[in-house]
């Protein structure tokens, strides 16, 4: 007997690029979730379990809507669903239509947010899943690295009275970051250019660890 789809996961940081797969010559199936930008703060993705035993009937995009969702017990921005299934041009099947894409205020590095149901939503056999269930948010927005130079770096932009290269200094280089980072990461990309662009100072650095 067919059971109504279950919400089995929610991820930050990631949202569906259809543009992947709208041409049969050149899709890839590999390429529809996205993260790894600043834009992701705003994403949060959805995966439902299809509760269909025998069809695996996929979500009816029909009663997806930002007024069947809570995030933190608000409504989002947006909710959207993709009817994306097919077969990719290495010839792989790929189905997304159990996903839904919602779109939220910008979310902190660490958030995870708690997402709810609130509306009635059904899949294609007409199957329902009623208001009520909840999950709670991976974390998977990278962190955002703020770089800070001190010392023998001249002013910032000004090359021409920068240290010489030869110039015994010293440097000091603080990375700052809007989360916890694990013990033992390091950003090397923050090493690139130091010395001889101070301006490096003050960048924010996103998904570079």
């Amino acid at each position: 007997q067919d059971k109504p789809p279950a919400l089995i996961k929610a991820e930050t940081g990631k949202w569906i690029d259809a543009a992947a797969v709208a041409d049969p010559a050149t899709a890839d199936s590999t390429k529809v979730v996205k993260s790894g930008t600043s834009a992701d703060r705003t994403k949060i993705l959805l995966t439902f379990e299809a509760g269909a035993t025998t069809n695996k009937d996929p979500l009816d995009g029909g009663t997806i809507s930002a007024s069947a969702f809570l995030v933190n017990g608000a409504n989002p921005v947006a909710a959207a669903w993709f009817d994306l299934s097919g077969t990719d041009k290495n010839a792989v099947a790929y189905e997304f239509r159990n996903l839904v894409v919602l779109t939220v205020p910008t979310m902190l590095s660490s958030d995870k947010p708690t997402v709810a149901i609130a509306g009635t939503i059904k899949d294609k056999a007409g199957n329902s899943l009623a208001a009520g269930p909840s999950i709670t948010a991976v974390d998977t927005i990278s962190p955002k690295l703020t770089v800070a130079l001190a010392g023998d770096v001249g002013t910032a932009g000004d090359q021409a009275n920068r240290p010489a290269a030869t110039t015994n200094g010293k440097i000091t280089v603080t990375v700052t970051s809007d989360e916890d980072l694990a013990a033992g990461t390091v950003p090397a990309v923050v090493s690139v250019g130091l010395i001889d662009d101070p301006a490096v100072a003050g960048q924010i650095i996103e998904g570079g660890i």
